[in-house]
């Protein structure tokens, strides 16, 4: 199976050389990838600077590697910097709450001008393996404030680990809740229109035709859990939301030191535990292939109904 790789980082410690990635991406069949910008809490380097790494990475690539700028909510001027980095095309955006929740003041006017702008988020979701005490923030419960935001798409890393049980519950309230939407727009379920939010998240399209804006919650499965742990993620996930076209995966790699060695028996894992649990190939290739490109709003999103 071919794989496209949504949570890969920058480091900043190499002269981007696109070029020997994707040499390497063709030993794995990994047909493209997202990647984060250099990390903003890093000193050594400026916003514009930051910003430049990125883009040298990802111009003249377009469609393959698509640039995500990784910001902090606290950092200087920020609201300037979520615009200049969306004028200068960014697919998305990428945070690590650290050291605040989600539904603070301050990185919710944030997310708020990034839903403005039509741009997903990527978020960082479970315990941070280093020697901050940030897990209280990291927890995916707390995600539950994105069903206030109107049209969003946002994504939880590391399936919350080792919260996952917490994430797909909270999973399944946006992906179950989106279907009563649906049905209420096809018509096929009018008890729902009785929901005030339901009415709420109901439009009329350019076509004069019903349709619908929400909030959207993806899953993105970067390790975090592994072994049995992921088994029984992946087992739990099929078993509540057979159909679901909101889960993605990435590999946490560098790719200005993208390590062979581990990305192909993590690539082998995952697709020995594909066979193994007997996860149709359709729903395989949405997986790691095509539910990335609707969180970036590169196709049309499909009905869940």
């Amino acid at each position: 199976m071919k794989i496209f790789d949504a949570h890969m980082h920058l480091n900043g410690g190499q002269t981007p050389d696109p070029k020997e990635l994707l040499k390497k991406f063709e030993e794995v069949d990994v047909i493209g990838a997202c990647l984060f910008s250099i990390d903003p809490e890093d000193p050594s380097f400026t916003f514009k600077e930051r910003m430049d790494n990125l883009f040298k990475w990802t111009d003249g690539y377009e469609g393959i590697l698509y640039p995500v700028a990784w910001i902090h909510p606290f950092e200087d001027d920020v609201l300037n910097k979520v615009r200049e980095a969306a004028k200068r095309g960014v697919a998305a955006f990428k945070f690590i709450p650290d050291v605040y929740h989600v539904n603070d003041e301050q990185p919710t006017k944030v997310f708020r001008l990034i839903e403005e702008l039509g741009l997903p988020i990527f978020f960082h979701t479970g315990m941070c393996y280093d020697f901050h005490e940030s897990a209280q923030f990291c927890n995916p419960v707390d995600w539950e404030c994105f069903v206030k935001y109107r049209n969003i798409r946002v994504s939880i890393a590391h399936a919350g680990f080792p919260w996952c049980d917490e994430a797909l519950h909270l999973f399944s309230k946006y992906y179950y809740n989106g279907r009563k939407l649906q049905r209420a727009v096809a018509g096929t379920e009018t008890t729902y229109l009785g929901y005030p939010w339901i009415k709420e998240h109901m439009i009329t399209n350019e076509n004069g035709e019903p349709d619908y804006v929400m909030p959207e919650l993806y899953l993105d499965t970067t390790p975090g859990p592994s072994g049995t742990f992921r088994e029984a993620l992946f087992k739990n996930l099929i078993s509540w939301c057979p159909n679901n076209r909101r889960v993605f995966y990435g590999s946490d790699q560098y790719a200005d030191n993208y390590q062979l060695k581990y990305v192909k028996p993590a690539l082998q894992r995952e697709r020995d535990l594909m066979k193994r649990l007997e996860v149709p190939a359709n729903m395989v290739e949405d997986m790691f292939q095509n539910n990335i490109k609707r969180f970036l709003g590169l196709v049309p999103r499909i009905s869940d109904i």
